[in-house]
């Protein structure tokens, strides 16, 4: 090879690796990202199908390295939501706590709600999902922790939404369950620092 030329590699890169590295670098910003799979693309290195898989899996990437809160009952028939691919994904998160208060108003505070809040660790333990139970009509909750393992991993659930507009969230645990039925349910997926890059 004659100094100062250049020899294309011959080999491309795989989808599996671009998705690889993508897991691999959280915390390198999006605009170098981007400018990698510019030059990769600029150079021959990336086929449209190769790059279509890649921006499938960045896109993914991008979206549960931001914060965002979405209604219970639009967001629960998302593909992202029922896929434990996705990150924000509540299957096999672990409970972190489970807290009932009752927000009160009037003079003597004697108008009194009930409102839920429950917090997870994601699945890939890169971020945390809150569900936050609001004007709480009814609930009940139930654990059988076996060798200290707590709740367990969240196995399934689901959503109905009921004649008077309430919502009734059903949750299947490895060690336990719970059903709270309230007039408002809000999902919010909360990556952690690591993940935002600071």
């Amino acid at each position: 090879m004659e100094a100062g030329s250049y020899s294309r590699p011959s080999t491309t890169v795989t989808p599996v690796a671009i998705r690889s590295s993508i897991r691999s670098c959280r915390k390198i910003p999006i605009s170098l990202i981007m400018a990698l799979r510019w030059a990769l693309e600029c150079n021959g290195l990336i086929s449209p199908l190769i790059d279509d898989a890649a921006t499938f899996d960045h896109n993914d990437w991008h979206m549960s390295s931001e914060i965002c809160t979405f209604p219970l009952r639009e967001c629960s028939s998302s593909e992202w939501y029922n896929s434990p691919k996705d990150h924000r994904c509540p299957h096999d998160a672990w409970v972190e706590s489970i807290t009932i208060s009752e927000p009160s108003s009037g003079e003597r505070h004697q108008v009194r709600g009930l409102e839920i809040r429950v917090r997870l660790l994601g699945a890939y333990h890169d971020g945390n999902i809150e569900f936050t139970y609001k004007r709480v009509l009814r609930y009940l909750i139930g654990a059988i922790p076996q060798n200290r393992a707590g709740h367990g991993d969240w196995l399934e659930d689901h959503v109905d939404v009921k004649k008077d507009a309430s919502i009734v969230h059903r949750v299947k645990l490895t060690n336990g369950s719970f059903k709270i039925e309230a007039e408002d349910i809000e999902y919010k997926w909360v990556p952690l620092p690591s993940l935002l890059g600071t």
